[in-house]
């Protein structure tokens, strides 16, 4: 994590330089106290009008029995995490502050959500900030409060932090967890964010002094804010800490050691499980599978779905392979996968061709050349790219991508996707199997403030004029390649990684970020209580953004049906339920109410002239996929035939009202072995923000022989293009486990 924050810094100044001169006021010295006096932002100043109670009602969805579904985002940034703050600055496009006041608007006015939370990164969240994101946050829910109930709202929020740990190694990475506390008054909230190392950052780096944009000295004040407080004292119980003080977790067991120290009731939801982007590539949930993180209470949900994309599913094939010597190997490519390192060395090879030498040179030039980007350094991102001087973004076509994943993560790591952390298991002699039994949500992961943003398909930039970001977690940013184009590879040192024009591959993650997704509940009313309850029993589901409505239920289980997120234990097979409706579809613009709340000005910086304004028309749902996956035995246990996807696929006929369909497992009592079941219910196709991610073209065998990438260069890909391609919207249920009831 040290070496991201360094190198998003380096990256911002190359992108300066990139960009031509600016005006400068000289040198850090000559400028004296400027960057040490410079404003820290605020936490922003919320609208005080709540949305008009006529209009919760048409949102409400209400079943038979009385239950709603309720809308959510548990997975939003502000400008107080670091990362956030950084692509707000002008060398990234960035439009400045987006504070958690305007997370509270955008989250009541433009997405027009039930729910939300705050998750700033907790690395660099002094005690004053997460101060007054906590009192900004019970602000924002006071102000649609009807009555004395403080759990009465249009729009309850809840308090949280990211804790996110990148090692270098399956062994030392824990990767990213929001922490989520139920409650919001401050008897029941910590006293301080909990971070996954010491606070970093060395105000005095040089780059920083061609730097004088009045953003960056925000930023630098916020930093030097950061390092003068104190790292709180180790092994002390975390009530007994000063306030004033920076407290820090190394690992999740120590996170939850601490949360039981503050004893408040939290959710702990993993996320970003299948990243490339932020986990080593021997990443592996098998080392998770530990007693105090498998059964952690607080731990029973997983995001399945963000803005940068889709982990759910599972693959065979790797990144690498392990020789008999220890020694990373590059697998050869398949129909469904093109490794990183095959690439490298196939466009070292063509170069080597063209410069007509001796074949078997050319041929040593291509093994090396597989074996560097292999040996690139773990950093925060793939830096294999770098081994290859001057290669184009398009030259690498998809390799490193999931060919035939619906909207995959960037380098999707199939170790850390939710269906393998789901087959993983131990059996224990005398105690209850030792396994994750999570339940599925999809957020946002949005870090402009926005929750919810995947209401409509918009605004994948947005005219600088609208002074605001973009509805996707694409960055306005291109870095061009070095022009050094040789026949021949370069080693990727850490120095080189550090001062490379981009620390990972920014066109690629712009043309694979989408528009984030949403944790769906099922709740008896709008209250707090009602949505944290839904959240801790599972009753929830995830969507790719859009509002279908969802149920799943097991109906011949103990007592009545058991809904989403149920654990029971049976000794027959089980029969299950599952009805699904597709979102409205939307009407452009916002609704007379907004301008009348908002004023015209804020509705256009704000919404983008866009809000949840839904028609009475909705998407017809066109079939429902059923997933069964059973959990290992033993670590032994191959995890590919465990699962089977899509174990059934039950056709819906076009129809408005939604699709309702039955299914059994015949073979359950058969096999003899525990068995978790979810569903996938597709919607027809409709646009969306780089659906068609690198737009590959593919050949009869179906390889991809070219891409077409949405490029941050304005030259190449028209800030006014969203980019759109027609996907299958869907929403993943929770799992319903069965276990084998023993006779």
């Amino acid at each position: 994590m040290n070496r991201l924050l360094v190198a998003l810094v380096l990256t911002a100044a190359a992108a300066a330089a990139a960009a031509g001169p600016h005006k400068s006021t000289g040198t850090l010295a000559d400028q004296g106290t400027q960057y040490q006096d410079a404003p820290v932002d605020s936490p922003g100043t919320i609208t005080a009008t709540a949305r008009p109670a006529d209009l919760l009602k048409t949102l409400d969805t209400t079943a038979a029995g009385g239950e709603q579904i309720l809308f959510g985002d548990l997975h939003v940034h502000s400008t107080v995490s670091w990362d956030a703050f950084v692509f707000s600055l002008p060398v990234f496009g960035g439009t400045g502050a987006h504070p958690p006041a305007e997370a509270c608007d955008f989250a009541r006015y433009c997405s027009s959500l039930d729910f939300f939370a705050l998750t700033d990164h907790a690395e660099t969240l002094t005690p004053r900030q997460w101060r007054e994101s906590k009192q900004t946050l019970r602000q924002c829910s006071a102000v649609g409060r009807s009555s004395r109930n403080e759990d009465d709202s249009d729009l309850i929020t809840f308090t949280g932090f990211e804790w996110t740990q990148a090692g270098t190694t399956a062994e030392n990475h824990y990767g990213h967890r929001n922490v989520i506390f139920r409650d919001q008054d401050e008897a029941h909230l910590p006293r301080r964010a909990i971070s996954p190392m010491p606070p970093y950052f060395d105000p005095d780096l040089p780059v920083l002094k061609t730097m004088h944009e009045p953003r960056v000295g925000s930023y630098v004040a916020m930093m030097q804010e950061l390092s003068k407080v104190p790292v709180c004292a180790p092994n002390v119980n975390s009530k007994s800490l000063p306030e004033n003080c920076f407290e820090v977790a190394l690992t999740p067991q120590e996170l939850s050691r601490k949360l039981d120290e503050w004893g408040y009731d939290a959710l702990v939801i993993p996320h970003g499980t299948a990243w490339g982007l932020s986990n080593p590539p021997s990443a592996d949930w098998a080392h998770e599978l530990t007693p105090g993180i498998a059964n952690d209470p607080r731990q029973s949900l997983v995001e399945v779905y963000s803005g940068h994309g889709n982990s759910e599913e599972y693959r065979s094939w790797r990144e690498y392979v392990v020789g008999p010597d220890g020694k990373k190997q590059c697998p050869q490519p398949t129909r469904d996968y093109l490794p990183m390192c095959w690439q490298a060395g196939h466009l070292i090879r063509v170069r080597c061709d063209a410069a007509h030498l001796p074949s078997q040179e050319c041929e040593r030039r291509e093994v090396e050349a597989r074996q560097r980007e292999l040996d690139a350094p773990v950093g925060f991102a793939a830096a294999g790219f770098l081994a290859v001087p001057g290669a184009r973004t398009e030259e690498w076509l998809d390799a490193g991508e999931c060919r035939d994943c619906f909207l995959p993560t960037w380098h999707h790591n199939p170790l850390g996707s939710v269906q393998y952390i789901l087959a993983l298991g131990q059996d224990r002699d005398g105690q209850d199997p030792l396994r994750f039994r999570f339940g599925m949500i999809g957020s946002t992961d949005n870090h402009n403030a926005m929750p919810g943003e995947g209401y409509k398909e918009v605004a994948r930039w947005n005219s600088i004029l609208l002074l605001r970001l973009n509805n996707s977690d694409a960055k306005r940013m291109f870095l061009p390649p070095p022009a050094e184009r040789t026949p021949e590879s370069r080693p990727v040192t850490p120095d080189l990684y550090s001062s490379s024009w981009a620390t990972w591959d920014v066109e690629r993650t712009n043309s694979m970020s989408i528009t984030g997704g949403l944790v769906a509940v099922h709740a008896a009313n709008r209250s707090r209580d009602a949505i944290w309850n839904a959240l801790k029993s599972r009753d929830v589901y995830a969507t790719s953004g859009e509002r279908m409505l969802l149920w799943m239920n097991l109906v011949n289980g103990p007592g009545s049906a058991q809904p989403m997120g149920s654990a029971v234990r049976m000794n027959r097979n089980p029969e299950f339920e599952v009805k699904a409706v597709g979102a409205f579809v939307q009407n452009p613009g916002c609704p007379d109410f907004q301008r009348r709340l908002l004023g015209a000005r804020k509705l256009e910086t704000l919404c983008h002239n866009e809000c949840f304004n839904p028609s009475n028309r909705r998407r017809q749902i066109t079939r429902i996929e059923v997933v069964r996956i059973h959990p290992q035995h033993n670590p032994s246990e191959p995890v590919r035939p465990l699962i089977e996807d899509p174990w059934k696929t039950l056709k819906c006929a076009p129809n408005e009202a939604g699709c309702t369909v039955r299914f059994s497992d015949p073979e359950f009592l058969k096999r003899g072995r525990d068995t978790l079941y979810y569903v996938r219910a597709i919607q027809e196709p409709s646009p969306a923000i780089n659906g068609g991610q690198l737009r590959c073209k593919f050949d009869s065998a179906g390889r991809c022989t070219q891409v077409n990438l949405c490029s941050g260069d304005p030259a190449r890909t028209s800030p006014a293009d969203n980019c759109l391609e027609a996907i299958e919207e869907r929403a993943w249920s929770s799992p319903i486990f069965v276990d084998i009831q023993q006779q």
